[in-house]
This record gives structure tokens, C-alpha cells and sequence, in this order.
């Protein structure tokens, strides 16, 4: 259907289970998909299935997803982040 073409979105937890769900689900619908989560062999997985820019990162971190939001190595995944750039929003739960 490809609804959200041309959007983007950053998934943390991307390598397994929900999270990679999740990303594998927003690649079918034309999403550009960066690919968060701490451990490498199963984020790269999931991009061989679905593109998108791998980030190894811990999404409790706030460095390492400042970092991720910074990303953009558009060479090797395609366009995944929009010209005016991603933001960060911090959402607190306690």
C-alpha cells in the first residue's frame, strides 16, 4: 500500500522480535527504516530483509541515541533521514 512512503522512522529494539516486527512491517509500507538496538549481528539480519541504516545503540542511553539520530550514512542504506534532519523526543516515564 505503501502509505507512508518516503517517511522515516527510527526503531529501537530493531533486531529481534517486536522491534524487528515492527521495522520489517514499516519497510513493506514504503518507510525508510534506521535500525536500533545494542546487539549487531541481529540488526544486520533484519536489514538484509528490509534496508534501512543500522545503529548499534542502547535506547537507554541518551549519547547513544543522540548518536543514532545523528547517523546518516546514506551511502550505504539510501535516504533515511529527511533533509531538515530526525529529532529526539525524550519521553519520561516515572
Amino acid at each position: 500500500m505503501n502509505r507512508f512512503k518516503g517517511k522515516t522512522a527510527i526503531v529501537t529494539g530493531a533486531g529481534t522480535g517486536i522491534g524487528a516486527a515492527v521495522a520489517k512491517r514499516l519497510a513493506e509500507e514504503g518507510v525508510n527504516v534506521a535500525l536500533v538496538g545494542r546487539r549487531l549481528a541481529p540488526l544486520e539480519a533484519v536489514r538484509r530483509i528490509c534496508g534501512g541504516l543500522v545503529v548499534q545503540a542502547d535506547a537507554s542511553s541518551e549519547s547513544d541515541m543522540q548518536r543514532a539520530l545523528e547517523a546518516r550514512d546514506r551511502r550505504a542504506c539510501g535516504p533515511v533521514a529527511p533533509p531538515d534532519g530526525l529529532y529526539l523526543v525524550r519521553v519520561d516515564y516515572a
